[in-house]
């Protein structure tokens, strides 16, 4: 008894870190999206989206041309490095709702040219923001 409880605590706690570390899919993309838990929340697609960028306001949006469904961050500072925390306030829509998330802190996983990679390990937030010129 004693061991399958050991082995249900050891398979629980593998279970609950898994999640936290950011999908290799995500780095290795060029998409501008925002996912959540996984799940892609947002895709950019050059048809039927736009995105803008204030650097002065460190606000970045891409949104469908409609409207409909959007994501939206202010970055309280711009990142400069990867391995950087920076803070936030993040909105997006889901099928049902608005989501907001204020001060959260997302890690710089990447930074290439002008795209960063941000991620929210305990949130499962994973999302590109393009520095637009």
């Amino acid at each position: 008894m004693k061991k399958y409880l050991l082995l249900f605590l050891f398979c629980l706690s593998v279970a609950s870190c898994t999640g936290r570390r950011v999908d290799p899919d995500f780095i290795a993309s060029g998409d501008v999206r925002l996912s959540s838990r996984g799940e892609t929340a947002f895709l950019y697609d050059e048809i039927h989206c736009q995105m803008a960028f204030n650097q002065a306001r460190g606000e970045f949006r891409a949104f469908t041309d409609n409207l409909s469904d959007y994501y939206y961050i202010h970055m309280y500072e711009l990142p400069s490095s990867e391995g950087q925390t920076i803070k936030a306030d993040l909105e997006w829509t889901t099928y049902s709702t608005i989501e907001i998330r204020k001060g959260i802190a997302l890690k710089v996983v990447k930074l290439e040219g002008d795209t960063i990679w941000l991620w929210n390990g305990a949130q499962q937030l994973a999302l590109t923001v393009v520095m637009l010129h």
